[in-house]
């Protein structure tokens, strides 16, 4: 290659001589001829070498996100809602919160589990004291499952005896949203025969520009009179017991009620479309079978006491670091 170069370069040098006579001329165009044969061969030399060299072929290389890791403390043993719905839920939910407690590689805590902790919303908000961003997932005994990304949770404050008013609590930020779980049945490829098995979609319901009342916690006198509201009207309601609630339209996230998206467990019956029609039972009563509530701030969860020593859970050990 360096010789053909030279070579050039001195057919250049020969051609701008010989211009100034007219036996010149013609000798100046047989040169420039050769020239631009010389310069046809060295770009097809070079394009070959390229083709050949492998560091200059462009390989897009797709590289999976690195799902959270679940973290629950020893003494857990009972099957985990958000490790039993598989990881398409999970990856769903850590491309939905914020990217900087997502599909980075982090760890998510359990903070709270129906069936090793109870049913005391009084005992989840008091385990959320702190953590900051949470997850806050739960399945009816119909199989929905469903729930909500919270900024943040808080324990209601107690007002003294003598006030009447309910103790009311609005918080939270715009980063918050409710989801459901549903099953998006994809056509079957060309070539397969039968049919495709529904894949689970998580339907992510943001907020809208109507309001900005998040999470309420409100507390009439007894602890028993405790609630949870995420979203104004009632986007999903937890009562002092946890194992019940409700889910309405909300205007703060123009949702519907969250029972009627997502679906029902094989086997389960599917009435939330004939409770919700009527028009004096406007939000939908479900019975939850299991609640969790995951904080995915892993800074702030392992500073709390109930953090302390958890160990990954469901195979997440395994992943890569």
């Amino acid at each position: 290659m360096l010789l053909g170069g030279l070579e050039v370069v001195g057919a250049a040098v020969a051609v701008r001589a010989l211009k100034s006579t007219d036996r010149g001329s013609r000798v100046a165009a047989s040169l420039g001829a050769m020239a631009s044969s010389l310069t046809s061969m060295l770009s097809a030399e070079q394009e070959e070498e390229d083709v050949a060299d492998p560091s200059a072929v462009n390989l897009l290389v797709v590289v999976p996100p690195k799902l959270p890791q679940l973290m629950v403390p020893p003494s857990t043993d009972e099957d985990l809602l958000l490790r039993a719905c598989g990881d398409g839920l999970l990856e769903q939910l850590s491309n939905a919160v914020p990217r900087r407690f997502g599909d980075t590689g982090g760890q998510w805590f359990l903070l709270h589990a129906s069936q090793r902790d109870g049913t005391s919303l009084a005992r989840l908000l008091r385990a959320a004291s702190g953590a900051g961003p949470c997850v806050l997932l739960l399945r009816d005994t119909q199989g929905r499952v469903f729930g909500a990304f919270c900024s943040e949770l808080r324990e209601a404050t107690a007002r003294a005896s003598s006030e009447s008013a309910p103790s009311h609590s609005v918080y939270g930020t715009g980063e918050t949203f409710l989801f459901a779980l549903g099953r998006l049945a994809l056509p079957p490829p060309p070539v397969a025969r039968g049919n495709t098995p529904a894949q689970p979609r998580v339907t992510q319901m943001e907020r809208s520009t109507a309001n900005e009342h998040f999470v309420a916690t409100t507390q009439e006198g007894a602890a028993e009179s405790l609630q949870l509201a995420i979203g104004a009207g009632g986007g999903l309601v937890l009562d002092s017991d946890i194992s019940g609630g409700s889910s309405a339209s909300s205007d703060t996230f123009d949702n519907p009620p969250l029972t009627l998206i997502a679906t029902p467990a094989e086997g389960g019956a599917d009435t939330a479309a004939a409770t919700v029609a009527a028009p004096d039972e406007p939000s939908v009563r479900f019975v939850a079978e299991a609640v969790e509530l995951w904080g995915v701030d892993e800074a702030a969860c392992r500073s709390l006491p109930q953090c302390s020593g958890a160990l990954p859970r469901g195979g997440d050990e395994e992943q890569p670091a």
